[in-house]
């Protein structure tokens, strides 16, 4: 026996997919015509669903759009009228939803990345080692390098000014070699 039961809101799936609706669609059935059709607008949704996000956010928003009528028996009537749920908590029921599936969209692209992050990972603290373990190579040549800029600077002071300190070391150690 079946049994049947009376639900006092809308359906949530306003379509049902019984053995007729998949017969009507051919030979194919739902794997032909109908499923290249729902393939090519979930990925013009998806890659627009910023626009069509937007566009309900303002059905969301719009003061003009009643939830519920007068009597209370709306789309959300039924939610509304048992005193169970307010209408700004069911506004931000429909929020925390919205988050969730962003949320969820979001976390596919990451987990397909997750294994060429980790590599990428990897492979840059295989660099910075490799760049720190260079760096501490070069720090003594620096070290030496900085040493001989310091007295080429110093030879530079010594070429242009002739009355430096060091020319007159120079006068004494001549003077005292000639006695």
């Amino acid at each position: 026996a079946v049994v049947s039961t009376q639900s006092t809101g809308p359906e949530r799936v306003p379509c049902r997919l019984t053995p007729n609706i998949s017969n009507a669609f051919g030979p194919a059935g739902v794997d032909g015509t109908f499923r290249m059709a729902c393939e090519g607008i979930l990925g013009v949704l998806r890659s627009n669903r910023e626009v069509v996000l937007a566009l309900l956010d303002a059905f969301l928003y719009d003061p003009l759009i009643e939830w519920t009528s007068a009597n209370d028996e709306g789309v959300f009537g039924d939610v509304v009228k048992d005193g169970t749920v307010s209408r700004k908590e069911l506004e931000i029921n429909s929020l925390y939803s919205l988050l969730s599936c962003r949320i969820v969209e979001l976390n596919v692209p990451l987990r397909g990345n997750r294994h060429s992050f980790t590599a990428s990972i990897s492979g840059l603290t295989k660099s910075l080692r490799h760049f720190s373990e260079s760096l501490s190579r070069l720090l003594p040549h620096e070290n030496s390098t900085n040493s001989v800029l310091a007295r080429q600077r110093l030879l530079q002071e010594l070429k242009h000014d002739s009355e430096h300190v060091l020319w007159a070391q120079q006068e004494c150690v001549e003077a005292q070699a000639a006695h």
